[in-house]
């Protein structure tokens, strides 16, 4: 993601059982960004059990002075090991964000669209996010339960009656396209100013980052340290770093569109709108 100022909010709620809150991928995906060229600033919020959000870790690029204490802690590499530069479109500013979440029955941290988007609004030091993409398994799947029961979405489907009142958020989603991710960009669209150019991502499958300290065996066989930060996916065999057409497909874009005074989609986008690379 390429934008000025990235922000990576961890969440323990919804990790019960086994699952415990996911900081190492929040950690992963810190190493990752700090010093990727075109990045300003990183910031990483966890949300604990008390609702809560403490920033974790924050980069600078200009406060050079906290770089070393980033190191000791195991999160920023060498200075020397600098990503290398990528050509950004011009517009590929302002400030995105990773959710890292665990995910189960179209809920995102044990909460649904509407209770995640006022959570994020409700963090004063976050400014509107221009791009979001969950790391949290499954997020993009379709929600069977908000399909059977409209009371649950204040969503309008393309398979709804002509007459039918418009819902506050989505006017015109496929079927299919019902999902936690689709709902949220509605949500959280809602709560800005101007939304005009929000896109939110997520997975339809298992979706992690590579961290040196997760187990082995729980990442892709081909890990190397210098992957760390690197997102995963697994699709009914093992971990694997996305790199073929079929395993894309996993990931669902959306983009909300203000079409009127009063009237406002949200739409499935492609790879190549949602990236802010030059050429693709």
């Amino acid at each position: 993601m390429q934008v000025q100022h990235l922000f990576i909010i961890s969440f323990s709620q919804g990790s019960g059982g086994e699952h415990k809150p996911p900081k190492k991928s929040a950690k992963g995906l810190f190493y990752k960004y700090c010093d990727m060229p075109g990045i300003d600033s990183v910031t990483w919020y966890h949300v604990g059990w008390d609702q809560k959000a403490q920033v974790r870790a924050k980069w600078e690029r200009a406060n050079t002075e906290d770089h070393q204490a980033l190191r000791d802690r195991g999160l920023l590499r060498d200075a020397d090991q600098a990503p290398a530069a990528k050509e950004r479109k011009p517009d590929a500013g302002g400030a995105g964000a990773y959710i890292v979440a665990h995910a189960a029955q179209c809920q995102v941290a044990g909460i649904n669209a509407f209770s995640l988007a006022q959570k994020l609004s409700s963090i004063k030091a976050l400014p509107p996010l221009r791009k979001i993409e969950f790391i949290a398994c499954h997020a993009a799947n379709f929600d069977q339960e908000a399909h059977d029961n409209p009371v649950m979405r204040d969503i309008r489907l393309a398979s709804d009656e002509d007459e039918a009142e418009p819902g506050r958020w989505v006017h015109g989603l496929d079927v299919e396209e019902l999902s936690f991710i689709s709902q949220f960009c509605c949500c959280y669209a809602e709560s800005l100013e101007d939304p005009r150019d929000l896109k939110v991502a997520g997975w339809d499958c298992f979706v992690s980052v590579a961290h040196p300290k997760k187990d082995p065996k729980d990442m892709p066989a081909n890990f190397e340290p210098s992957m760390t930060g690197k997102k995963f996916i697994r699709q009914g065999g093992p971990p694997t770093f996305p790199s073929k057409p079929r395993h894309y497909k996993a990931k669902k874009m959306f983009r909300w569109q203000v079409t009127g005074e009063k009237r406002s989609t949200v739409a499935p986008i492609t790879r190549a709108e949602w990236s802010d690379k030059l050429g693709k």
